[in-house]
């Protein structure tokens, strides 16, 4: 027992004396760590050559000189401004910036001290690329001037009024102070909105309608198609295509104001940018929930539907493009201040071609409600009747997903019984046909608008509506012209597909 007693002292005793050795060791590493730290902490303010520094708040006049000119900003209670001109629209945020950069100012090596003419030469300081002086409120001043970039890069020659040394400074000072008049001038942003919340986008020339496209969730025309009406230039209202209309607003809503080229712009220069009669004016209108991010709602219908959503319109006038054709002039409505923005952008929007925002099809199939069918032909007339009785399951063929934009799931949902003359037809082939009418596209604009024969007509009559087509002659042999309930016929279809579908119900 004695003995069994000792092993166990002696083993607690070799655990305490590893227990000890392990504390020594992690504090041994930790002040070898820490004194490391501490010595490359010291080695780095060695090499840190610390030119000047004085507190942001104290400074009250910058002045800059770059290669577009100079320019002096004076402090005026919590905002700066220009000195020779206090109503310049000035960007805050490069002023903030600037004073970040200039306030403590930092050399990274000596490069030479007591440099002869023939150094400053060398270094681009005998005429320097850059000016920067500070004023402070007690009257101080620091100037600073930037030469080269360094040999070694990363950096920029410089040195200090009153001291002829060279030195290395970052980039940083030149960086922000490398701005024209121009840029310098704060800009406008274009709403920042996500395109899923425009609900109309109305472009105009001097000359003409180019396109209006309107979303209208509950009284829509086209309400059970996608929502949107394209209303010009068109004589007539059409459906529009969601994905394809979201492309563009997705576009205009990329809009950026890169640069401000003049502010209380005159009629001269309205004129010379061609903004006194604009080439062309961009309208939106956009829902937005009153101050919140518009992210915050989930679906483009409940957001329109909601009462806390607000309707907002914003227009912006074109002008001409600059000579290297790289931006348009342009100026917001209500602004007094003319923008240049990318021309890559504007183009896709401005040289849009309505037709590819226009549904593709001149009939929407709906399977669904179909109840009668009426076609003629050759002077002869085709009744069908349509009765349904709704299946169990429903699956669509993976083949038919991806083919149109929605497929119609009313084709899979019911067994159909389709008669004609009071005898049954082949319901399985009828609705293939009738599926075909929904696939007829149109390919181009009416160019010629002529009285011409009528060729086929062909009437939907569904649950709550009717629909009906009407084929003309246009070129005898490749298009009709296609009217849609009467209206105006302003698009040709292919003759091949069409006569194929006809010829399909004799």
């Amino acid at each position: 027992m004695k003995k069994k007693q000792k092993q166990q002292m002696l083993t607690i005793g070799i655990l305490f004396l590893v227990c000890v050795i392990t504390i020594v060791a992690y504090v041994m590493v930790s002040n070898r760590k820490e004194a490391a730290e501490k010595k490359a902490k010291r080695q780095e303010e060695e090499n840190v050559i610390k030119l000047y520094s004085v507190e942001e708040a104290n400074i009250e006049k910058i002045y800059f000189k770059n290669k577009y000119g100079d320019f002096t900003i004076t402090r005026s209670g919590d905002s700066w401004q220009k000195e020779d001109e206090p109503a310049f629209p000035l960007n805050q945020d490069y002023v903030a910036t600037m004073l970040v950069t200039i306030s403590t100012v930092e050399a990274e090596s000596i490069v030479k001290e007591e440099m002869e003419d023939s150094d400053k030469k060398d270094y681009g300081l005998d005429k320097p690329e850059m000016t920067v002086k500070i004023e402070t409120s007690s009257g101080r001043e620091k100037v600073i001037y930037l030469g080269k970039e360094s040999m070694a890069g990363g950096g920029r020659y410089a040195y200090m009024e009153g001291d002829n040394t060279a030195y290395i400074v970052t980039t940083d000072i030149y960086n922000s102070f490398r701005y024209t008049d121009n840029q310098m001038m704060e800009i406008e942003s274009f709403p920042a909105i996500e395109s899923d919340y425009v609900s109309l986008i109305d472009l105009e020339s001097k000359d003409e309608d180019i396109f209006k496209a309107v979303y209208e969730v509950s009284d829509s025309e086209f309400k059970d198609w996608e929502s949107w009406s394209i209303e010009e230039p068109y004589a007539i209202h059409l459906p529009g295509t969601s994905v394809k209309i979201n492309t563009l607003a997705n576009r205009i809503t990329g809009i950026k104001y890169d640069e401000c080229v003049t502010y209380g712009v005159t009629d001269k220069e309205l004129k010379e940018y061609k903004l006194k009669d604009p080439k062309y004016t961009l309208k939106i209108a956009y829902n937005y929930m009153g101050g919140e991010s518009s992210s915050d709602s989930k679906d483009k219908d409940e957001k329109a539907d909601s009462s806390s959503m607000k309707l907002k319109y914003y227009t912006v006038y074109i002008g001409k493009k600059t000579k290297d054709e790289g931006s348009y002039y342009v100026m917001p409505e209500d602004s007094d201040r003319v923008y240049l923005t990318s021309a890559e952008v504007m183009d896709k929007v401005v040289n849009l071609t309505p037709r590819t925002y226009v549904y593709p099809y001149f009939y929407r199939t709906d399977a669904s409600n179909i109840e009668k069918v009426t076609a003629k032909i050759d002077g002869k007339t085709y009744e069908y009747e349509i009765t349904k009785k709704e299946k169990d399951e429903i699956k669509i063929p993976e083949q038919e997903l991806g083919v149109t934009e929605t497929p119609d799931p009313g084709f899979y949902s019911y067994d159909f019984t389709v008669k004609s003359d009071g005898k049954k037809v082949d319901a399985e082939k009828f609705m293939e046909y009738y599926k075909a009418f929904g696939e007829i596209s149109h390919t181009s604009e009416v160019k010629e608008k002529k009285d011409t024969d009528l060729v086929y007509s062909i009437e939907f009559k569904e649950k709550d509506k009717t629909k009906t087509l009407e084929f003309y002659e246009y070129d005898k042999d490749n298009f009709y012209k296609v009217s849609v309930d009467g209206k105006e016929a302003v698009f040709v279809a292919d003759i091949s597909s069409v006569d194929k579908a006809f010829n399909a119900l004799k």
